[in-house]
């Protein structure tokens, strides 16, 4: 894999999807916007489009720690919101995102690992 021209600017807007997610999650859901799509299938494309971030970014060596830190904090997510007073712990909604990672990486072995360096080459025009 040719080395990312941008990979520290890659790497901080995933981690800011990441933030963003988080602050999403806990806070109640009386704030947030109603959406009329499934709640599983929000979650599961949260963490699909997380893990597909990402799998452009690392090496796919790397899929296996990716997944189990991303699934992770998933749980922790789901565990936080346990413990608030107007969220719950829902392991459907934890199932849902691993089944997003699970799907993300499985692509990504085939051909969402090269989105990024596309992306600079053919976008960007970084040679």
């Amino acid at each position: 894999m040719k080395e990312l021209k941008y990979q520290k600017l890659w790497l901080g807007l995933g981690f800011l999807a990441i933030v963003f997610l988080a602050i999403l999650c806990l806070l109640p859901s009386t704030n947030l916007p109603k959406v009329s799509v499934n709640d599983k299938l929000v979650h599961f494309s949260a963490y699909f489009i997380l893990a597909a971030w990402f799998s452009g970014i690392i090496k796919r060596k790397n899929y296996l720690q990716l997944g189990v830190c991303l699934l992770g904090f998933s749980y922790l997510i789901e565990v936080l919101q346990g413990f608030s007073k107007y969220r719950s712990f829902e392991w459907q909604d934890l199932l849902a995102n691993g089944l997003g990672i699970t799907a993300a990486l499985v692509l990504g072995v085939w051909f969402l690992h090269l989105w990024c360096q596309k992306f600079e080459s053919k976008v960007l025009k970084v040679s």
